[in-house]
């Protein structure tokens, strides 16, 4: 199970550098860009289920008590995007939990 969680860990990544990349570019060009998780759903149409499958990425790291790498994930996604409207709720919350553990 660790060896599966590693490669996908190494694919979120890579997933995440992209994304970051993609934000940043954007941003340059007009600073309201993907504010929240749910534009880049929007910019997609839903075909990439990108919430869903975080979610279920974040999940497996709780699970797995990963929790240096689950808080540094949930730090970029914090950084990256306002949370303003999708209230990022969880993974403030998983944050929470993967410091006091």
């Amino acid at each position: 199970m660790k060896l599966c969680i590693r490669k996908l860990g190494n694919a979120v990544e890579r997933w995440e550098n992209k994304v970051t990349d993609q934000v940043k570019k954007g941003r340059g060009e007009d600073p309201d860009y993907a504010k929240e998780l749910s534009d880049l759903e929007d910019d997609t149409e839903f075909v990439h289920d990108i919430s869903g499958w975080l979610e279920d990425y974040l999940d497996e790291l709780d699970m797995n008590q990963q929790y240096e790498k689950l808080q540094k994930v949930c730090d970029k996604l914090l950084a990256v995007f306002a949370g303003e409207e999708d209230k990022p709720s969880e993974i403030r919350f998983l944050k929470s939990s993967a410091l006091s553990s």
